[in-house]
């Protein structure tokens, strides 16, 4: 048997074949989820990025053509509350005109008496107070002859159609009727003989200027610009019919008022996507109405404390090219580059009065929902990673790991087996149990060296034995030669 140094000088296993396999099936199932997981997350986003580019263009083209089609719409039914303001003027001028060249019936009636119900003023204007249906105001710088006395007897017979029109449309705010003799006829009744001063003359106001016979030869029905209402209501625009008796006797005007708050606050209420803003200018270019946020944008600077109908005509701002198509009547849509903001720009005309209406609103809000969907998409893929893509991956590498573990083990242990062996042969153990042959390589290897231990057996025998009878020879010879050797000493 070999001794104890050939034991000690048998090879030792230093890293197990078993123990390389997995880590090689490791790496490479490793490899190959984070190579599909990186895959599939890039094919994610790109497809991501590119349905957001295609929705992004889709959303634009679909925004501007709701925004164009919604400030259409607009302008539309702001037309339709400033025709039925215009056609109310009309229905009253029509009445007014009945009265006048009807004096015969009107006159002498017991309805209204100037006697009973009009006064001399503090200022020697010549008023009624609030106790009638509507106010009567003649100023002090008015003689009050016969003309002046039957014209208020006329006037008011207006009640009977000026308290119907008011209560019939929520944007009225008064009605009156103001002759070339500056006589005023005003509804409702606020006793306006205290309010506006002595010398007050109707026939100077910019309302009634602008349907005088010399400035609107056609008798139409038309819009005055923006001025401060003389009672204290504000800024307002008023529709103005003019009153012509008997065919060419100009009487004066009817004036219905509509505030810029009433009209500010319907368009208002009409924005578009839920933000911008929306302005309406006159055909000269005046603003009618106009929000703060409009005055940057359009104006290159902030509004000015109590400022109103500004000149928009002669701006030179980026807004200016649209404002010449407002202002020419045309609809249309265009966009902007205003302080780094895109602004997306429609405007359509308002018919009956000429306006125009725009609607202004930046492109990154129509766009938001692209803002929305880019989130979710990040929050989609992150999403992917954490709940589909490491699970998964932690499930195929722990998968990996048994299949792995079982596989090399039936792999690797009949060779651990067989190295065992070959260590315990060299050693000298001829019995060391060897693996079971079987039809793989495994077992043709088990299976020669089976073969090579039984014929490495018999040599060994082999050799021992004939070491063993040349020992033997040996001693004989050696003890014939003793003997020999004796004989000759002795002879």
């Amino acid at each position: 048997m070999p001794s104890l140094d050939a034991r000690r000088r048998q090879p030792r296993v230093r890293q197990s074949i078993r123990t390389r396999l997995l880590l090689v099936l490791l790496g490479l199932t490793t490899v190959s989820v984070l190579t599909v997981g990186y895959l599939g997350v890039n094919s994610v986003q790109s497809m991501g990025k590119s349905a957001q580019q295609i929705s992004a263009e889709a959303l634009r083209t679909q925004a501007e053509e709701h925004l164009r089609q919604a400030t259409v719409d607009q302008a539309q039914r702001n037309d339709l509350i400033l025709t039925r303001v215009q056609r109310d003027a009309k229905n009253v001028a029509q009445y007014a005109v009945g009265i006048f060249e009807r004096t015969d019936v009107f006159t002498g009636t017991t309805y209204w008496q100037v006697e009973d119900h009009m006064f001399v003023g503090d200022g020697g204007q010549y008023m009624n107070d609030e106790s009638d249906v509507s106010d009567a105001f003649v100023p002090n710088l008015v003689d009050i002859d016969d003309e002046v006395l039957t014209t208020l007897e006329l006037s008011a017979f207006l009640d009977f159609v000026l308290v119907p029109t008011y209560e019939s449309d929520p944007n009225t705010v008064a009605i009156y009727l103001g002759t070339e003799r500056d006589v005023l006829r005003y509804y409702p009744n606020i006793n306006i003989g205290t309010i506006v001063p002595p010398d007050f003359q109707v026939t100077q106001r910019p309302w009634y200027l602008r349907a005088n016979p010399e400035n609107n030869p056609e008798r139409a029905v038309v819009w005055s610009s923006v001025y401060p209402d003389a009672t204290g209501k504000g800024h307002m625009v008023t529709a103005v019919a003019p009153v012509y008796a008997n065919g060419d006797e100009f009487i004066g005007n009817i004036g219905i008022d509509v505030t810029l708050q009433n009209i500010s606050a319907s368009i208002e209420e009409s924005r578009v996507f839920g933000g911008g803003y929306s302005f309406l200018v006159d055909e000269t270019g005046h603003a009618i109405a106009l929000p703060e946020q409009g005055y940057p944008d359009i104006l290159g600077r902030p509004a000015k404390p109590d400022e109103f109908g500004v000149d928009l005509s002669k701006i030179t701002t980026e807004f200016a090219p649209i404002l010449a198509e407002m202002m020419a009547g045309s609809t249309g849509f265009d966009t902007l580059e205003v302080g780094g903001r895109e602004l997306l720009v429609a405007y359509a005309p308002l018919e009956s009065t000429g306006w125009s209406l725009a609607n202004v609103v930046e492109a990154a809000q129509v766009l938001q929902a692209m803002v929305a969907l880019q989130e979710e998409l990040e929050a989609s893929t992150g999403s992917l990673v954490l709940a589909r893509i490491l699970p998964i991956g932690g499930v195929i590498l722990v998968a990996v790991i048994v299949i792995g573990l079982l596989l090399t083990r039936r792999l690797a242990d009949p060779i651990q087996r067989l190295a065992t062996a070959a260590q315990q042969i060299g050693a000298g153990q001829w019995d060391a149990p060897l693996p079971q042959a079987g039809n793989d390589e495994i077992g043709v290897l088990s299976q020669a060296f089976k073969s090579m231990t039984i014929q490495l057996r018999d040599l060994i025998n082999s050799l021992e034995q004939r070491v063993a009878d040349r020992a033997r020879d040996l001693e004989r010879r050696a003890v014939q030669l003793e003997t020999a050797a004796d004989v000759a000493r002795e002879a």
